[in-house]
C-alpha cells in the first residue's frame, strides 16, 4: 500500500463485533467486483479477502482469492495462518487443491508455517511435504526451522537450513561459505528468544561481510520490539566488528532508534559523498533521524534536522527540494501517529509546493487529510480528499484509494461507522465507495488509522512492528553500503 501498513487489533479486542464488519465488506466487495478486470480493482479485492479472513470468513476468502489470480499471497497468509489457528487446517489443505496457479502451494506453505510456530513441528513437515514449488517449499522449511531453533532442536534445523538454503547469485557458494550462513540463519532464528545466545552464534561466522550482516540482523529485532538493553549490547558487539570508520544507513537508523541522536546525527554526516548514492543514503539517515525526533514529541529538531538535507551538497538542486518534501512528509506522519495531528497540519503548511508538473501533490493531501481525520475533523479531511486526483484508465492512485480507506477507518473505529457510511454511499466512482466501505469494516475491527508511509525514498515510518524483517532495511539499504 502507497501510505504505508495499517495497524489492526484482532475483533475480540477491539471491543466491536465481526458480523458487522463484514456486512461492510460485503458491500466494499460489490463496488470491488465492478473493477476486477483493472489493477485497482484486485488489490481492493485481495484487501477485502484479507480482512474476510481476519472476521474468520475464509471461505469468502477464498472465492475472492480464486477470482484475482496471480494476485493474492498476502491474503493466502492470512487464510492459511488463521485456519490452522482455529483448528482448520485439513480444510485448508483441502481448498488450496481447487486454488489456480501455484497459489495452493502458497496455502500450504502458510499453514506449514502456522504450524510450526503452534509447536506442531511434524505436522508442519508433513505438509510442507506437500507443496511442489521449490522456491515455496524453501520458505515453509525455512519457517519450519527456525520455530526448532526457538525450541532448541538446533540439530535437526540445521539440517533442514543446510538442505534448503536462501539462494544467492553467482557461483555456488563453498562448503565453508554455506556453512556460514546456514549458522546465520541460526543466529538470527535465536534472537526472539534469546539475543546472547544469538550474538554468541554469529561469532563463530567467518566472512566478514556474513558476520555484519547477521549482527544488524540481531541488533535490529530488540530495537524494533522496545528492549533496549538487548539492543545496546547487541550494538556494542557489532561495532567492534564494524571498527570506527564505517558509516552507513543502518547504523544510523539503530543509533536514532535507541535515542542516540547525537550518534546518529554524526554517523549522517559520515555517509555522505559525492556520489548519488551516499547522497540518497545521507538524505534517508537524516529523514530517519527526524522521524524518531518527531515520534519522540520533538517536531522543531526534526525540522531543523530535515533542513540539513542538502546543505552539504555541491549543487543541491530540484531533488534537494523534492528529498526535503518527502522527509517532512514522514515528520507530519509521525507527528499525527503520536497524537499531534494539529501540529502536523503545521508541518503540512511548511511544504513549499513543487513548480514541476509532473509532481502530484497527493502525498502531501494524502497526509494533510489523515490528520484532520485523526483531529477529528472528518468534513475537513472528506474536503482535501476531493482535491485528490481519481486516475483514469483503470489505474487509480493509491494516496486517494487508500486515504479513503484511512479516513473512513478512523471515523469508524471511533464508534461513528453509520456517519461513514453516508458519505461513503455518496462517492460516485465505485473504487471510492469501496476503499471507504473496506475502511469502515477495518475500523469497526480495530484499525485506527496508517502504522507508516512508504514514502519514495525511505522505506522506514513512525513505527516498526515486531514482524518487520531487519533484512529488508540491510538490502534496501546496499546503495548505502559502508563508506
Amino acid at each position: 500500500m502507497a501510505c504505508g501498513a495499517f495497524a489492526v487489533t484482532s475483533p475480540e479486542d477491539s471491543g466491536h463485533s465481526a458480523p458487522g464488519a463484514r456486512a461492510y465488506l460485503l458491500t466494499a466487495q460489490k463496488d470491488a467486483e465492478q473493477l476486477k478486470q483493472n489493477f485497482t480493482g484486485k488489490q481492493l479485492l485481495e484487501q477485502i479477502a484479507i480482512v474476510r479472513a481476519r472476521t474468520g470468513d475464509f471461505e469468502g476468502a477464498v472465492q475472492i482469492v480464486q477470482g484475482i489470480y496471480p494476485m493474492g499471497g498476502a491474503a493466502l497468509k492470512e487464510i492459511g495462518h488463521g485456519m490452522a489457528a482455529a483448528g482448520r487446517a485439513a480444510e485448508a489443505k483441502a481448498l488450496a487443491k481447487n486454488l489456480p496457479g501455484g497459489e495452493g502451494d502458497t496455502l500450504r506453505a502458510m499453514v506449514a508455517e502456522a504450524e510450526a510456530q503452534a509447536g506442531s513441528i511434524d505436522a508442519a513437515l508433513m505438509t510442507a511435504k506437500t507443496i511442489g514449488a521449490s522456491e515455496v517449499k524453501r520458505y515453509a522449511m525455512q519457517s519450519i526451522a527456525a520455530e526448532q531453533v526457538k525450541r532448541g532442536h538446533l540439530v535437526a534445523a540445521r539440517e533442514i537450513f543446510r538442505a534448503w538454503p536462501e539462494p544467492q547469485p553467482g557461483p555456488p557458494a563453498t562448503p565453508a561459505l554455506l556453512a556460514d550462513r546456514v549458522t546465520a540463519a541460526i543466529a538470527e532464528a535465536q534472537t526472539s528468544n534469546d539475543v546472547q545466545a544469538a550474538l554468541k552464534t554469529a561469532s563463530s561466522i567467518r566472512d566478514m561481510d556474513q558476520e555484519i550482516d547477521t549482527y544488524f540482523d540481531i541488533a535490529f529485532h530488540p530495537a524494533s520490539t522496545g528492549d533496549i538493553a538487548h539492543a545496546e549490547v547487541a550494538l556494542v558487539q557489532l561495532q567492534n566488528v564494524l571498527g570506527p570508520h564505517r558509516a552507513s544507513y543502518p547504523m544510523v537508523y539503530l543509533l536514532a532508534k535507541l535515542g542516540r541522536m547525537p550518534e546518529a546525527l554524526k554517523m549522517a554526516r559520515a555517509v555522505l559523498g559525492s556520489d548519488p548514492e551516499a547522497r540518497n543514503a545521507y538524505a534517508k539517515s537524516l529523514t530517519t533521524i527526524a522521524i524518531f525526533e518527531a515520534e519522540g514529541g520533538d517536531a522543531k529538531a526534526a525540522r531543523k534536522t530535515v533542513a540539513e538535507i542538502g546543505v552539504n551538497y555541491r549543487k543541491p538542486g530540484d531533488m534537494t527540494d523534492f528529498l526535503r518534501r518527502e522527509a517532512l512528509l514522514d515528520v507530519a506522519h509521525a507527528q499525527t501517529n503520536t497524537g499531534d495531528p494539529v501540529g502536523a497540519i503545521e508541518t503540512l503548511r511548511g511544504i513549499l509546493p513543487d513548480p514541476s508538473p509532473l509532481i502530484s501533490g497527493d502525498p502531501e493531501l494524502a497526509e494533510r487529510a489523515y490528520a484532520w481525520a485523526k483531529a477529528g475533523e472528518f468534513p475537513k479531511a472528506l474536503a482535501v480528499v476531493n482535491q485528490m486526483h481519481k486516475g483514469s484508465g483503470g489505474l487509480v492512485p493509491r494516496e486517494r484509494t487508500d486515504t479513503i480507506r484511512a479516513v473512513a477507518a478512523v471515523q469508524a473505529n471511533t464508534g461513528q461507522d453509520e456517519s461513514a457510511a453516508q458519505w461513503a454511499k455518496i462517492f460516485p466512482d465505485p473504487v471510492d465507495r469501496a476503499a471507504a466501505f473496506l475502511g469502515i469494516a477495518e475500523g469497526l475491527l480495530g484499525k485506527t488509522g496508517i502504522e507508516s508511509r512508504n514514502s519514495s525514498h525511505i522505506n522506514l515510518g513512525a513505527n516498526c512492528s515486531p514482524s518487520w524483517r531487519p533484512r529488508q532495511l540491510m538490502h534496501a539499504a546496499r546503495g548505502c553500503a559502508m563508506v
